[in-house]
């Protein structure tokens, strides 16, 4: 696959996320000139000699004016879309992040910061000198905390918030912690630092088993649904919400987020209590205030995943953000009041206990509506 055709993929999923279905059909090849049509979907690329392909688009542009610009303005308005939704996404992000503070000063029984600290902390991180160790790889350095953000953002982008629609699987979001281990990894290997990298070597080994039992957490929930469709999931509860007959799912799912993002009690690979911050200790400033961001990022889009998976769904938006608000606030209760676990121990417990019985709930999830639908 060809770095065009990626990006022709990532598009057309974004169109498809921004114009609620308009841009949701398969795409039409322009393959001559001579037709004198405009071909609207510039972005896809055919596998053969793409670049090729994107001179007949040019040229099909130049012969039909209202039909280039008719893309322009399109993808003037999807790009708008994009940048709004993402600029709410890092607004809710600094709200969060606020809210945990606050409640984590509250449960230590500690004075919270100001506003003021709030509001100085990432201009003090803009302005501060950004500082490239002597042995790192600087390309890979720089863009690994745009990455994770990136990442984050882009998996915030699948989920049916703020009226827009979302047909996409919910298989999807389970990628996102991966993508945002990926940047970590490749930003402490790139320090040149052995302590982050063998930092992130043990976070990466942590999230290992989070995801595996994430992948069972999920299971019996798309079975319930009977539909892996983040929209359908939610409409397969309107008579009961799915955290009432799997209770225990939610709890393991609280546990492999707080895993995934790498918080208390999973928060020893970053080292956040100690002296060099972990898999940081070679980031300040901007870089390191990006990470952050993408950590509360992710945690909010895992949030929000939650509501879907097993509070109903969003509904309207004053429902959804009290649903999403509550699921926050148990993963910030979980963060300020539980003592952080050794990554092997957190390994062996996941391993020897939560997957087990992860894999055994989905099994009598499956047998439990097999056997009624036969019934039926």
């Amino acid at each position: 696959m060809t770095i065009w055709r990626l990006c022709a993929i990532i598009w057309r999923g974004l169109a498809c996320r921004f114009t609620n279905g308009a841009n949701c059909a398969p795409p039409k090849t322009c393959r001559s000139e001579k037709r004198g049509k405009c071909c609207r979907t510039w972005w896809t690329f055919p596998r053969s000699n793409p670049m090729k392909s994107l001179k007949i688009r040019r040229g099909c542009a130049r012969s039909d004016a209202k039909g280039r610009d008719n893309v322009i303005s399109e993808f003037a308005a999807v790009s708008g879309k994009v940048m709004l939704f993402a600029a709410q996404v890092l607004a809710a992000a600094v709200f969060v992040r606020i809210f945990q503070e606050r409640l984590i000063a509250r449960i230590q029984m500690r004075p919270p910061r100001g506003m003021a600290a709030f509001a100085a902390e990432p201009v003090k991180a803009l302005f501060k000198e950004v500082w490239i160790p002597e042995k790192a790889q600087k390309a890979v350095y720089v863009l690994a905390p745009v990455f994770a953000l990136a990442a984050a953002l882009f998996f915030s982008f699948l989920l049916p918030f703020g009226g827009f629609r979302s047909s996409f699987s919910a298989v999807w979001l389970l990628l996102a912690g991966a993508f945002a281990e990926y940047a970590v990894l490749a930003g402490a290997w790139a320090c040149g630092s052995g302590f982050a990298f063998f930092g992130a070597v043990r976070m990466t080994a942590q999230a290992l088993p989070a995801q595996a039992i994430l992948c069972f957490v999920v299971a019996p929930v798309l079975i319930s649904a009977g539909s892996a469709d983040i929209s359908e999931i939610a409409a397969a509860q309107r008579n009961v919400w799915f955290i009432v007959p799997h209770f225990p799912l939610f709890v393991l799912y609280l546990m492999c987020v707080s895993a995934l993002v790498v918080q208390s009690p999973f928060n020893s690979p970053k080292a956040a209590r100690g002296l060099a911050s972990g898999v940081y200790a070679e980031y300040g400033g901007i870089g390191e205030e990006l990470f952050k961001t993408a950590e509360t990022v992710l945690a909010t889009v895992f949030a929000v995943f939650g509501v879907y998976l097993f509070l109903g769904g969003a509904g309207s938006f004053v429902s959804g953000t009290l649903k999403t608000a509550a699921v926050l606030f148990v993963l910030t209760l979980m963060q300020g009041s539980l003592s952080d676990l050794k990554a092997s121990r957190a390994m062996r417990l996941g391993f020897t206990a939560a997957l087990p019985f992860a894999a055994a709930w989905t099994i009598a999830t499956a047998a439990v509506v097999l056997f009624f639908d036969g019934g039926a």
